[in-house]
């Protein structure tokens, strides 16, 4: 197994995307005419265009997110209900023209780096990127070929590829994995990396470079070791106490509607409808998902968990949650609102 390092990391002036640590082996491979590769799972040059003069951001008229700044094309994009307009150089608000860039994705990545390595043959697989029918697969068969020295991508450049010529994985921004609202994010986060660390070391030695702002964490102790059965005994210890799988079951429900005001409503009632009848499960909510609205519907979710052994009445506590759903659909149908029902949520 390749020997995995981790470096702290922080976002800040010119070049500090890079750990002095990361680009001196980097610049070590190249000199070698060995490959690298690189993830970073956040495509687009900037996550958040603001002006300072005035705190204006660059915001998706449909959803409750800041648009992405994509440097190729100058373009403005909604990574939700894909709304797209041109960038622009002053602020509409204030037309002030100091306009601040923030967050990293891999379009600002590739620009540090040809900056860094002139020299290097550089290759970006991304959504962007890939749209195009066979791009993903010429990407990767020109990497083989030797074509570029560096591939730099999102979590798809990490799948069970094999280079033998690659001799260093650089992962940056790893605390973006297991930073989101979702009770597994720290077992898919491993599961990302470990499968990053794979992609080195396939024919020879090699090495794992992970940036981090907290290189402490515990995960990333158990990535360095290839320790699936430490994450495996923390996880199952905290799931345990919290009723999670496979300790329980969840239901997510979800209202969803053009007017904020009768999506609250609808939410509430709702909660209201399952405590008078539900036995053996516990609801949470209603509250907002990070992001509130997309595509101009307001969005509100209730998490039903329920015991994980399947008796009478955990089946009729099942049951009862569709009952309730069909009769919220009858008293808002003139509201044009939405009920989903998403039973064993993949994200909750």
């Amino acid at each position: 197994m390749p020997a995995v390092r981790v470096v702290k990391w922080g976002v800040g002036g010119e070049g500090s995307m890079f750990s002095p640590q990361l680009a001196k082996r980097i610049e070590e491979r190249l000199a070698r005419d060995e490959q690298v590769i690189l993830l970073l799972n956040r495509r687009a040059f900037s996550t958040c265009i603001r002006c300072p003069d005035c705190g204006a951001t660059a915001r998706c008229p449909n959803c409750d997110i800041t648009l992405r700044y994509h440097r190729v094309g100058l373009k403005l994009e909604c990574h939700y209900c894909g709304h797209v307009e041109k960038a622009f150089d002053l602020c509409p608000e204030c037309r002030g023209h100091r306009l601040s860039y923030s967050g990293v994705g891999t379009q600002r990545v590739e620009k540090e780096l040809e900056r860094l390595f002139p020299e290097a043959k550089l290759s970006r697989m991304d959504l962007d990127t890939t749209r195009s029918q066979g791009a993903h697969q010429d990407i990767l068969t020109r990497f083989a070929r030797r074509e570029f020295n560096i591939l730099l991508g999102t979590k798809m450049v990490a799948k069970g590829h094999d280079f033998p010529g690659v001799t260093l994985v650089g992962v940056l921004g790893a605390d973006f994995e297991w930073l989101r609202p979702d009770f597994r994010a720290i077992e898919k986060a491993f599961r990302l990396l470990v499968q990053a660390s794979g992609r080195t070391g396939r024919t020879g030695p090699g090495e794992v470079l992970i940036q981090s702002w907290e290189p402490t964490h515990p995960m990333l102790r158990w990535v360095q070791q290839h320790d699936y059965k430490q994450l495996y005994l923390s996880e199952i210890k905290s799931r345990a106490g919290l009723s999670y799988p496979p300790f329980g079951r969840l239901i997510a429900l979800w209202v969803i509607g053009p007017r904020l005001e009768t999506v609250v409503e609808a939410a509430a009632v709702m909660r209201e409808l399952l405590s008078e009848v539900l036995e053996t499960a516990t609801v949470l909510g209603p509250a907002p998902p990070p992001v509130e609205r997309v595509e101009n519907l307001y969005r509100r979710k209730l998490l039903v968990k329920l015991p994980a052994r399947f008796d009478t009445k955990v089946r009729a506590d099942k049951s009862a949650v569709g009952q309730v759903v069909d009769r919220l659909r009858g008293r808002f149908q003139r509201s044009r609102l939405r009920f989903v029902v998403d039973v064993d949520p993949v994200e909750a």
